[in-house]
């Protein structure tokens, strides 16, 4: 089920978009739950305790606590895949939302009017993040990486460094754990530390996988049948589609 927030300063304006949700749910291909806020405050502190993730903001600019700016700016980075549709009764803010990624402003009386534009700009950021993620690095930015350029993740300590195309390494804050709910079907983990791509693997015997860099990466005795099953399943659709690397268990 996604989340959606609506974080507004009055309680009678925030229902008021409740109810234009509830009476129009296409937003997701899914069911939503709508979580109203009237404070940007409490609303980073369930972000940052876990409590909620949200899918998608409706923020208003004026809060009573702090600007609906400094809270956008705090979602991205705690929660980098949530859109934000800026929603405020004045334009004076337009540049300003610049300093902040998100997807939409609008001005409260013309949101009803807008929001078949909100909903069609969200479905095709949907379409696009199934075929990147966006991860946070450090200084609270954040970097857009094309699933098919990751060759391998590796932990040490507690940082994630992402193995891409081109001998890029990225760093993140990320657990595995973490990365492996943002990426497709052909990665797999093989090692509490290693998370590897299938579509960038050269060789593969029962405890390595060696990748397309040369790189050998250990499967420890617990992922080796997951490993396996998964290496079945994929290298007759790899062979399917042409691929030129060998394969050995």
């Amino acid at each position: 089920m996604r989340k959606i927030v609506v974080c507004e300063d009055g309680e009678r304006e925030a229902k008021k978009i409740q109810k234009m949700l509830q009476d129009d749910q296409g937003i997701f291909e899914e069911e939503v739950e709508i979580f109203l806020y009237t404070t940007g405050k409490k609303l980073i502190d369930d972000c940052k305790s876990g409590k909620l993730t949200p899918d998608l903001v409706f923020m208003d600019i004026e809060l009573p606590d702090m600007t609906g700016i400094e809270v956008a700016k705090e979602i991205n980075y705690l929660v980098p895949y949530c859109y934000i549709v800026y929603v405020t009764n004045h334009v004076d803010y337009f540049t300003d939302v610049y300093s902040t990624e998100h997807q939409y402003y609008v001005l409260k009386k013309e949101l009803k009017e807008h929001f078949p534009q909100i909903k069609e700009k969200i479905w095709r950021m949907e379409q696009e993040h199934n075929d990147t993620i966006i991860i946070p690095i450090k200084n609270k930015q954040q970097k857009m990486l094309h699933k098919e350029s990751i060759r391998y993740m590796e932990r040490k300590g507690r940082k994630t460094y992402i193995h891409v195309v081109d001998d890029d390494i990225v760093e993140t804050s990320l657990r595995l754990d973490e990365l492996e709910t943002l990426l497709g079907s052909y990665f797999v983990r093989c090692h509490n530390s290693f998370i590897i791509s299938m579509k960038h693997l050269d060789n593969y015997k029962r405890e390595c996988a060696t990748m397309d860099d040369g790189e050998n990466i250990s499967i420890s005795r617990k992922y080796q049948p997951y490993v396996r099953r998964h290496f079945i399943h994929w290298s007759k659709k790899f062979l399917e589609e042409g691929s030129r690397r060998k394969y050995k268990e």
